[in-house]
């Protein structure tokens, strides 16, 4: 099946961008944990609205939300696998690094969090 623009992920980009995806992950509340909830809001408060970078290490996380480098990881991982983040890791691994995310944005759901659309 070709990639369309109804099944292909959307990268946000911009201020209303990121306003908009925080609130749908907000809406994830039933879909991610809390955990994974704190870390993807924190990942919209990484993001740069001005040239789209989003690059945190996984300590940095870890040290802003008082939890584990490895749970940071781990949240990332749940992020990855349900489509709401991407991830580019550098070279080498290292898990001190600053890593590059891209934010994707939910599904729409039928219910909203409400605010300006």
């Amino acid at each position: 099946m070709p990639i369309t623009s109804i099944n292909k992920p959307q990268a946000i980009s911009g201020h209303r961008g990121r306003d908009r995806w925080l609130r749908a992950i907000l809406n994830q509340h039933d879909v991610l944990t809390l955990f994974e909830l704190r870390v993807a809001v924190l990942l919209g408060i990484h993001f740069n609205c001005t040239d789209g970078r989003c690059d945190p290490g996984y300590r940095t996380l870890a040290a802003e939300l008082c939890i584990s480098p490895r749970s940071a990881r781990r949240c990332v991982a749940a992020l990855v696998a349900h489509g709401f983040v991407g991830r580019n890791e550098g070279a080498g691994g290292h898990h001190d690094q600053k890593q590059n995310f891209s934010l994707f944005m939910p599904p729409e759901r039928g219910t909203d969090m409400g605010g300006p659309t």
